[in-house]
């Protein structure tokens, strides 16, 4: 069993390192789940396909986008698709795949299932939405964006709006 060292390092065991295929030099990244911390490899992030430069990202958002936008016009029906608001929103599609900009992973822990526990049983919520309802509620948020949900009620201290129905899309 490897020992923290008093200069905070730890030894990759031999079996662990050669299953994994960690070599001297690789980076490992330190992700807090719960009560337990995860190790992953920086490398097999990238042989995956995960770690996509902000250009490839960028790419795969304007891809998206274009989906979406002719997924609209059939729904729309020759109606004219209202614009969005993009002054006020507090960012930009760049900034959305900037390297230097990290948005936390929120792992659930026992608080938080208990949380959607309730959701569910107070709610008729499904797993998925009591989620979705128990994070919003724990971190404070007031709104939930969803057409999952019923459009204005007010889960706990969250309220809920169907953007869909304001644009006319649902």
């Amino acid at each position: 069993m490897p020992k923290v060292t008093s200069k905070l390092q730890l030894t990759v065991p031999k079996k662990i390192a050669d299953q994994y295929g960690i070599r001297p030099g690789d980076e490992l990244e330190w992700i807090p789940a719960g009560e337990s911390i995860r190790v992953e490899l920086m490398r097999r992030k990238a042989k995956n396909g995960m770690r996509l430069s902000p250009e490839e990202r960028l790419e795969l958002f304007d891809e998206g986008t274009k989906r979406l936008r002719k997924r609209e016009q059939g729904l729309l029906k020759g109606k004219p698709r209202p614009e969005p608001e993009t002054s006020g929103r507090g960012w930009t599609r760049e900034e959305l795949y900037n390297d230097d900009i990290e948005f936390p992973i929120l792992y659930p822990d026992e608080l938080m299932v208990r949380t959607a526990l309730r959701g569910m049983a107070a709610y008729r919520l499904s797993w998925f939405d009591a989620h979705l309802w128990a994070y919003a509620e724990r971190y404070g948020l007031s709104e939930i964006l969803s057409e999952d949900f019923a459009d204005g009620r007010r889960y706990g201290t969250v309220r809920v709006r169907n953007p869909f129905l304001a644009a006319g899309l649902a």
